[in-house]
């Protein structure tokens, strides 16, 4: 790809993952590190990452994640057409919340649950069942002010499921989170380009081919002929996630009919491919914490 960022910057590119590993179930170290089911359709890749590192002699990786909340924010200016638009979104997740449909893809949860699921959750979690609040529509002399997310990344920490290996991640030093707030609104924008603050700053340190252009592109180049590839697999321990724990939480029909859908390439006809893969590897991971056994 003579475009790619890592060609351009002339720094060293590694391909991951190999195609023999499975987006839809984590590796044993990182499912023996994992206190929770996964929330990312990115998690393999990560698997990947920290992989390559350890076998590169690497002690630390670089992660761009939480960007969002310093130099690469979006944010959404107030228009007349913008408030209106936000106020439909609102009202029809309202309504589709009502009618017991799930409004998406502001749904609450990652994975599909089970209608058993839904219908015990335990109070203090159901009140967390809600779609989205209203987008903040910002007026362009106003201060950023720190992210809704500022209080979440304290709970980030530098461990991987790699030994010795630790995950960095400078957008979340304190003095970036800082600067960020203090700034007008409208930096965030400029001449018809999001994220404005990380191109200013990127200005004359990369070549303006990346600095300034438009389409962000795919996480993975090939995720989704991946998903496709091993969405057979998948189904295959369909069976055994239905003598589990798994479904007892997970809907495991609706999570056949999606992975069907995949193992298609029916991709048109799928609201959210992500919601699969991510419910997909919660079951796995409800099935082999209830086996006990190692993968």
């Amino acid at each position: 790809m003579p475009t790619a960022p890592c060609v351009t910057l002339a720094v060293p590119a590694f391909v991951v993952p190999a195609d023999d590993i499975d987006p839809y179930r984590l590796s044993r170290p990182t499912l023996a590190a994992a206190d929770s089911p996964a929330s990312s359709g990115k998690d393999y890749l990560f698997d990947a990452l920290y992989n390559a590192a350890t076998a590169g002699g690497a002690d630390a990786v670089l992660s761009g994640v939480l960007g969002e909340m310093t130099i690469t924010r979006t944010e959404t200016m107030f228009t007349p057409q913008a408030w209106v638009k936000d106020r439909l979104r609102t009202i029809r997740a309202a309504f589709a919340e009502r009618r017991g449909r799930e409004p998406w893809p502001d749904h609450g949860f990652f994975v599909r649950l089970s209608g058993d699921a839904l219908h015990h959750l335990p109070a203090e979690i159901r009140r967390h069942r809600r779609t989205w609040p209203p987008i903040t529509l910002r007026h362009p002399g106003e201060r950023l002010e720190y992210s809704p997310l500022h209080d979440i990344i304290k709970r980030f920490t530098t461990a991987t499921p790699s030994a010795g290996l630790r995950r960095l991640s400078p957008f979340r030093d304190p003095r970036l989170q800082a600067l960020a707030a203090g700034m007008p609104a409208h930096f965030v924008c400029h001449g018809g380009l999001r994220r404005a603050i990380a191109r200013a700053m990127m200005k004359d340190h990369v070549p303006d081919q990346i600095r300034l252009r438009k389409d962000k592109g795919a996480f993975s180049p090939p995720h989704l002929e991946r998903l496709r590839r091993h969405a057979g697999g998948a189904l295959d321990r369909l069976d055994a996630y239905r003598k589990s724990d798994a479904a007892d939480w997970i809907d495991l029909d609706w999570l056949e009919e999606g992975l069907g859908k995949i193992h298609r390439g029916d991709f048109e006809t799928i609201p959210d491919h992500t919601k699969i893969q991510v419910t997909a590897v919660a079951a796995d991971i409800l099935q082999q914490w209830n086996s006990g056994l190692p993968r």
